[in-house]
Order: C-alpha cells, then sequence, then structure tokens
C-alpha cells in the first residue's frame, strides 16, 4: 500500500491561453495545461460532496474547434448585442464549455466556471469570518442556540441561551432582525460589540471577528456524546478530533442528517479516528474495472465507543454516505438509524483548466470496504428506520391576510393547521383538511395559550403562529425529534 500520510495540495500551473485565441481563431483551444489536482466528487450539481485525492498529474490535448470559433466570431462582430458584454469571448466560451460538458445520463458531470467553482468549495467548507454562533430567530429577539468550539464568542465568553439585543451600536429588535447576520459579519481582527440578556441581566462582549467553521457541532448529553458533521470540509476533521478528545461519554450519536458530502481527505481522516490506522474505509473502480482500496492515514489516532448511532436521512449524500457504510461494516456496535440515504456512489475528477475554471468527469464508482455494495441510485437501508413526524415533510400553503377558515370548511390551509395542532398536542381527531369540531376546540385551546383571541375561526395571525410554535418545537424540544429519540435508545440501551 503507497504511503498516503504526505498528502498535500499543489499549486495548479496554468498557461495563460486569450492572446492564443485572439491571434488564431481558427484554434478553439490550441494548447491547454490541464492539472487534475486530485479532486473527486462523490454527489454533483452542488448537492453533494467534494473528494480530494493525493495525486496530481498534468496532461497536454489539442483540437482544431473551426466551428466553433465561425460562430463565436460571427457573434462577436455580427450580432446586435455584441456590445452589451463586457467580456462577450469569455462569456462564449463558458456556455460552450457548459454545453460540452451537459449529458442526460450523466447528472454529476458538468463544467464550472471560476465562479462556480468558489461558490462551490465555500459551499462545502462552510467558512466565513464572524464570531462562531447559531442562533434562532423563531422567538421574539435571536437565542443563541450554539457557540461553536474555540470561536470566537467562545473565547469572548458568550453561551448557548443568551439572546442577542446588540451589535455595536445597533439594538436588534424585530424590525431589523433578519440583518443581524450582516451587522455580525466582518474583517478578521475586527473588533465588534455583542450584547446580550443572560438570566435578565444586559451584558456585553467585544469579541474579536475570525475565521469560523461550522461543519462540526457536538455535545456531552446525559449518558452520550452527540455529534453532528453538516460537510466534510477542509477543517472538519481536525474539528471533530477536538470533540472527540473532550467526549467523556462512550455512547456516541453521529447526526449525518443532511449533510451532502465532503472532502476525500476530510472522510478519510474522520473514517480513521473510528476505524484506526492503515485501515479500507471505501474502494474505487475505475474505467478499466480494476477494484483498489482507499486507507485511512497510517497516523490515524482511533477513538473507541461502546455504541455508536448513526442518524440519515434522504439527503444523507456522498462522503457521508462513505463514512456511514464504512463505520458499519468496519465495526460491530453500529446502528444506522432514520431513512434511506441519496444514493450517490460515482465519483468525478475534477479537472482544473484555463482560468480557474474546472470540469467535473465521472472517473469511477466507489465501494464499501468490506462487502463491495454499490449503493448508487439504491443508498443504505438504516437498521432501524425512523421516520420525524408527518408535520417535518409537510409543505404548508401560506394564508392571505384576510382570509378565514371556519367549521365545516375544507381547505388545505385547514389540513395544515389541524397537523400543526396535532403536532403541538392538541388533540384533533382528523387531519384531512375538514374543520370539525374538535379541530374547532383544538384551535381555541391553542388561541388561549397565545393570546390570539377566543374566536373560532382560523384566521392569519394564529395560522403563522402555528408554523411559528411548530418551528421552535422543531427547534428546541428534542423529544420531537423521534429519529434522534431513537438513537439515544438504542446507545444508552
Amino acid at each position: 500500500m503507497e504511503e498516503k500520510d504526505e498528502l498535500v495540495r499543489v499549486k495548479l500551473v496554468k498557461q495563460p491561453l486569450a492572446s492564443e485565441r485572439k491571434e488564431n481563431r481558427r484554434k478553439w483551444i490550441k494548447t491547454v495545461v490541464i492539472s487534475i489536482s486530485a479532486a473527486f466528487l462523490l454527489v454533483g450539481a452542488f448537492i453533494g460532496g467534494y473528494f480530494v485525492a493525493g495525486e496530481t498529474q498534468s496532461y497536454y490535448y489539442s483540437d482544431d474547434n473551426s466551428k466553433f470559433n465561425k460562430i463565436s466570431e460571427l457573434i462577436q462582430t455580427k450580432w446586435l448585442y455584441a456590445n452589451d458584454y463586457e467580456d462577450l469571448e469569455d462569456t462564449l466560451t463558458d456556455k460552450a464549455l457548459y454545453g460540452m460538458a451537459d449529458f442526460e445520463d450523466d447528472p454529476y458531470t458538468g463544467y464550472m466556471s471560476a465562479e462556480d467553482l468558489e461558490s462551490f468549495t465555500t459551499s462545502i467548507n462552510m467558512d466565513y469570518v464572524g464570531i462562531g454562533v447559531q442562533y434562532s430567530t423563531i422567538t421574539e429577539l435571536p437565542e443563541i442556540t450554539r457557540v461553536f468550539k474555540e470561536s470566537p464568542a467562545e473565547a469572548a465568553g458568550i453561551l448557548a441561551g443568551d439572546i442577542i439585543i446588540g451589535v455595536d451600536d445597533v439594538k436588534i429588535d424585530e424590525s431589523n432582525m433578519d440583518n443581524l447576520k450582516e451587522y455580525v459579519l466582518g474583517e478578521e481582527g475586527t473588533v465588534v460589540m455583542i450584547t446580550v440578556l443572560r438570566e435578565g441581566k444586559q451584558i456585553s462582549f467585544d469579541v474579536v471577528r475570525g475565521a469560523v467553521d461550522s461543519t462540526v457541532w457536538g455535545e456531552e448529553k446525559d449518558g452520550y456524546a452527540y455529534l453532528q458533521i453538516n460537510s466534510f470540509g477542509d477543517q472538519t476533521a481536525a474539528d471533530v478530533e477536538k470533540y472527540l478528545k473532550d467526549f467523556e461519554s462512550d455512547r456516541l450519536i453521529i447526526d449525518l442528517r443532511d449533510d451532502s458530502g465532503g472532502y476525500q481527505t476530510a472522510v478519510q481522516a474522520i473514517a480513521g479516528l473510528f476505524i484506526g490506522p492503515d485501515k479500507v474505509y471505501m474502494k474505487q473502480a475505475a474505467l478499466d474495472g480494476v477494484v483498489y482500496d482507499d486507507y485511512t492515514k497510517k497516523s490515524s489516532t482511533q477513538y473507541e465507543f461502546e455504541k455508536i448511532a448513526v442518524l440519515v436521512n434522504g439527503n444523507t449524500a456522498s462522503a457521508a454516505e462513505v463514512l456511514t457504510i464504512c463505520l458499519k461494516e468496519q465495526l460491530d456496535n453500529v446502528t444506522i438509524v432514520g431513512t434511506t440515504t441519496y444514493g450517490k456512489g460515482v465519483v468525478q475528477s475534477t479537472m482544473m483548466i484555463e482560468g480557474d475554471s474546472a470540469l467535473k468527469l465521472t472517473t469511477s464508482k466507489w465501494l464499501s470496504p468490506v462487502n463491495a455494495v454499490w449503493i448508487n441510485g439504491v443508498g443504505i437501508t438504516p437498521d432501524e428506520e425512523v421516520k420525524l413526524p408527518e408535520v417535518a415533510y409537510m409543505t404548508v400553503k401560506m394564508m392571505e391576510e384576510n382570509e378565514e377558515y371556519g367549521y365545516d370548511d375544507v381547505a388545505e390551509q385547514i389540513k395544515a393547521a389541524e397537523m400543526l395542532l396535532d403536532y403541538l398536542g392538541y388533540k384533533v381527531d382528523r387531519t384531512d383538511g375538514y374543520f370539525s369540531m374538535a379541530a374547532v376546540k383544538a384551535l381555541v385551546d391553542y388561541k388561549a395559550d397565545h393570546d390570539l383571541g377566543n374566536s373560532e375561526v382560523l384566521d392569519y395571525n394564529t395560522y403563522t403562529s402555528l408554523i411559528q410554535s411548530a418551528k421552535y418545537e422543531n427547534s428546541f424540544n428534542t423529544e420531537k425529534d423521534t429519529q434522534l429519540v431513537k438513537a439515544v435508545e438504542i446507545v444508552k440501551g
């Protein structure tokens, strides 16, 4: 097995070709240097993960694309709207490349412009410059729900549960709560004053903005540890290990729900933390049919747990699926809980081309490490299939401000209100959209509990209040998370 501990990112080498294209339009691309930065994508079209392997190679190609050049020349010299574009030649090239790399039978192959690639990478790393908190705007004022490990906010002393009431000289209230993010973000090294309410007391903190990675969250609960991985970015493995070092419990829940994937180096390193050094964490099969093993690093530190539950759903994809099936096949104490995963089992190589753009090209499929299972289009079936409450999958149709419904009416909004009332613990006899007397009684009880009057009609204010209450329950009441409840039962059992 080749030593892979010394994997490095290689600076890409490109040749500027704009002048060549202008001097000789009969040659669309005369000579292009393509550097394969050893990048692999597990899920394409910005829905999934990004895999980065360890070897780099370069090769050349040339092509006489006279038809393209003729069309390009005609558009640039004859088209009525040509002067409306500052960089028409680059625009035409991008359009041609998007089309060239578009295949109906392969939705994961595609061309990415420099802007696409930057946006894609940022979405994977989930990094920004700020203070490092997650907050909820479901309440009247933004309540901090999470303070990320080793973040500027943690260093300053901000805690989960603090309510933000001011940023510098700006007072935060319902009128500007939606602008909170832009108030808090800024340049690295700058100071922002955050004022919070804590147990009724007003406290201000001077926080030095810094780089924040929000791909990982963890906490110790009563009898188990909880680790949520949102994406497999550059810093994710290091952040996962920080939490694992601090966890005292030997019962662990890994939440990979809605995790669409990430870099191969990240899943390789994270897998090593659980299955140990120099172990197969996945296999790959390329065009020639040869199947080869991918190993964890020889320097991996293993953290052992008595029981592990992995939470998954239909949006668990790519690198998250690699980790899920790896842990299941390589450890004998893992239970997968939730619903069937996305099912992305092919790999894309990302080839950097001129102008910092890239071609992501399907080059192989990945297989599970022990049984060589290919989950593409099928997904991973959980050991314990558990769905969330029905309301979690509901699409809510909004009401107009002057809209009202009463007893004996039938409407989609009534059905939604009945489902929301049931979710919130109010007794209804049906959830089919017919406004029964039992539903009227439940609605009146809800209104009384939330100071919304005593009428027996479903109005706009009550409807929006029901939606907000359900969101609050979903965010703060873990007992409503049936999948998490099952995972806790398993690891603590």
